[in-house]
């Protein structure tokens, strides 16, 4: 699903789907300052996916903040994307700005 993230000076951001949006991406007005990209998941299911990486929960390389093959994302962020925390992925994420348009896409 597309979705637009507005910001203004006096609320907080909300979101409306927009649907002139690239496919696989999210188109934000702007301008703004700063887009945060939340994940959550159950800490079962990041230990299972490490250990599918034959690392040992706890262990070193195997913390969320850990990036053991030094491509720059962290354990959790290859986590969400889906990627080997063992081999250089390059940045899944890319933002361009076009009419004053930022897309997010991933």
């Amino acid at each position: 699903m597309l979705v637009s993230v507005n910001f203004d000076t006096e609320n907080y951001g909300y979101f409306e789907p927009i649907p002139e949006a690239p496919t696989g991406g999210i188109g934000v007005p702007g301008p703004f300052n700063q887009l945060n990209v939340a994940t959550t998941s159950t800490p079962d299911a990041y230990t299972d996916w490490i250990v599918s990486y034959n690392f040992t929960p706890g262990g070193a390389g195997s913390l969320r903040d850990d990036d053991p093959d030094g491509d720059g994302l962290s354990n959790l962020e290859e986590f969400a994307f889906g990627l080997n925390p063992t081999v250089n992925s390059p940045n899944p994420i890319s933002i361009t700005e076009s009419n004053s348009v930022v897309t997010l896409q991933w």
